[in-house]
């Protein structure tokens, strides 16, 4: 569609305007940002003409100097009457396509992007997606990788990392994005301290392991957790319960999963990465709080963009373990249209007044890759289509639809992103239909086509069924317990508040919490206690001066598998939408204050190709124009 609406706004209507009028607010949950950038990083082209670097915005107040611009250049236009960004003058939101990547069947089409990192749950963010990146983060001594200030040292660990403090200094990334805000390098560092501790134990009980088959094996443990992590914990807060079934996403508590097929594509989804995923972008709050070892809360008036800024300010002893144990308490927000100050006008906020907004990045994304729009995924889903504004009413608050209809002159205009992020949320979960079908089958897809599932079994990477049983007892709150230095309590289910009734805290000496054992992966008898408890790294080591806590080891003899576990997998996938959708009722004729009852997902039917659906001639979605040239 194209033209414009009665009130003079283009019909896929200005970003920026959108966020005023939609997005607009009356903590980056982390934990979904880590996994974010486990699963896609996407390039921008490199705007240079002759060498010579170019900026999108060449007048600050003006974005339609288009003649003079880089053909990468896809600024945002900042309306002169922004309630924030007019008082500075702007009136242009630097903006740069996606680089655009050789489609799979080398075809010419619409444009496609690329994925520069592995798309599956590999813990690439730790140890990079390319052999360079995984040489970089290790030490190549004992199987770990490198913790502290002085990387040059082999893995010696620094006094400011391990008196807690939290510094981007104190570990070598495998992905160079995890130092965006203090939440992000708390998350990596727990899992670098991880890997090092499970390195440390499995080369005592097993010292005649080299550093190449420890390193492995600890990567296969540590991904393996991960992937259990996300499955177990994270997605049935996402999803609810009834989704998670309907899709097949949950694990098995015995046994070995025998769904692998070859055939289905892992890839990222554009829907999935470009909108979807980007649900989390309303949960986050405007600061990080911190909590001390009795979880009660310290005040911090320090705003996120200010800590994104200067980490420095962070880096004293034990920050580290109160940053988590603020994250265990903070409730996010609730996940709806609206998005945080810190977002929409202070992302990225160095030396200037200002930030980047978050909210018309990711709707000019969409744009950039061609996402269709939020009405075309309805019916692959299963969901009733949304044919007119009142269709809409039965999905989302009211005032939200007039808000909307205000903005584009239809509803086959609306943003994905946008349109998703308004609908009501379903009973159980955190997001609406739409993106509950976008994100579940994605994981699904994740699952099947993962040749490296740790659940697979009768492959050769299949951990044996001992160890498998293990990997089943980890949680985020184990792995917390394990590697912080001052948390003594914890909720069991970390993705969830603390609750006297459902989800009380706990010790971290408790056994549902304490019970991962790693003998299943000794290769011959060993009498472990013959094991010096104070051997430096080891999980009960940096704790016991506050508890005397170790983790226990059962004396078991297990064969040596001699399996092969590192993942060998090249990033430069191109994304796709090719989800095979399962086709499903869904009726939506639900009272408009409450949420949508999954339960009304009931038929399965054919499975239908999105991408097939979408295609009318050359032209993916008919009559839009959504499709940029390339």
């Amino acid at each position: 569609m194209s033209g414009a609406n009665l009130q003079g706004y283009p019909s896929r209507s200005n970003r920026r305007w959108i966020l005023m009028n939609v997005h607009l607010e009356d903590a980056l949950d982390v934990r979904q940002l880590l996994l974010d950038l486990e699963l896609q990083m996407v390039p921008v082209t490199i705007c240079n003409i002759h060498g010579e670097d170019r900026q999108c915005c060449l007048c600050k107040d003006s974005c339609l100097q288009f003649t003079k611009m880089h053909p990468s250049c896809l600024p945002i236009e900042v309306p002169r009457n922004d309630p924030f960004l007019s008082r500075f003058n702007i009136g242009c939101m630097e903006f740069i396509r996606s680089a655009p990547s050789t489609r799979i069947e080398c075809e010419l089409g619409w444009r496609e992007q690329i994925n520069q990192v592995t798309p599956y749950i590999d813990g690439s963010t730790i140890y990079g997606s390319d052999v360079d990146a995984a040489d970089s983060v290790r030490t190549f001594r004992n199987g770990k990788i490198f913790y502290g200030n002085s990387n040059q040292n082999h893995g010696k660990e620094d006094e400011i990392c391990t008196s807690g403090a939290l510094s981007e200094d104190c570990v070598q990334p495998g992905d160079h994005r995890f130092n965006e805000n203090p939440g992000l390098v708390a998350m990596h560092t727990v899992f670098v301290r991880y890997h090092n501790k499970i390195a440390s134990i499995l080369s005592r009980i097993n010292p005649h392991w080299s550093d190449e088959r420890t390193y492995q094996e600890t990567r296969r443990i540590v991904y393996s957790v991960i992937q259990h992590v996300t499955y177990r914990e994270y997605l049935p807060v996402v999803l609810g319960p009834e989704v998670m079934d309907l899709f097949g996403l949950r694990l098995l508590k015995k046994g070995f999963y025998n769904s692998y097929n070859p055939r289905i594509n892992p890839a990222v989804a554009n829907s999935f990465s470009t909108a979807a995923f980007r649900f989390g972008h309303s949960l986050v709050q405007n600061s990080f709080i911190r909590s001390d070892s009795h979880h009660i809360p310290l005040f911090n008036n320090v705003s996120l963009h200010e800590e994104s800024a200067n980490m420095e300010n962070i880096w004293s002893p034990g920050s580290l373990d109160r940053l988590l144990l603020g994250f265990a308490n903070q409730p996010s927000q609730k996940r709806d249209e609206f998005v945080a100050n810190e977002l929409t006008n202070h992302l990225f906020q160095f030396s200037s007044p200002f930030g980047m907004d978050l909210v018309s990045v990711n709707l000019q994304r969409g744009r950039d890759h061609g996402i269709p729009p939020y009405t075309f995924f309805r019916e692959p889903c299963g969901l009733s289509p949304i044919k007119n504004w009142r269709d809409l009413q039965e999905v989302m608050n009211i005032n939200v639809v007039f808000r909307l209809k205000s903005l584009y002159s239809h509803v086959d205009d609306l943003d994905l992103f946008t349109a998703g992020l308004a609908e009501k949320p379903l009973k159980g979960g955190v997001v609406g239909p739409t993106f509950a079908c976008i994100i579940a089958q994605q994981f699904a897809n994740l699952r099947k086509g993962d040749r490296f599932w740790h659940e697979n079994g009768d492959v050769e990477s299949s951990l044996s069924p001992a160890q498998l049983q293990q990997i089943r007892k980890t949680s985020l709150s184990q792995i917390i317990c394990q590697t912080m230095n001052e948390v003594e309590t914890i909720q069991p289910f970390a993705f969830l508040s603390a609750d006297n009734s459902r989800n009380a805290r706990v010790s971290c000496d408790n056994p549902e919490i304490r019970n991962f054992d790693l003998a299943p992966w000794t290769e011959t008898s060993f009498e472990l206690n013959n094991i010096d408890d104070d051997v430096e790294d080891s999980f009960e080591s940096e704790r016991s001066h506050k508890s005397g806590r170790k983790l226990d080891l059962v004396t078991t003899d297990v064969k040596d598998t001699n399996r092969a576990s590192a993942i060998d997998l090249k990033p430069g996938v191109v994304i796709s939408d090719k989800l095979d959708f399962k086709s499903r009722i869904l009726d939506q004729s639900v009272n408009s204050e409450n949420p949508t009852d999954a339960k009304k997902f009931i038929k399965l039917g054919v499975v239908k190709k999105v991408e097939s659906l979408a295609r009318v001639g050359n032209d993916p979605i008919k009559g839009s124009s959504r499709r940029l040239k390339r």
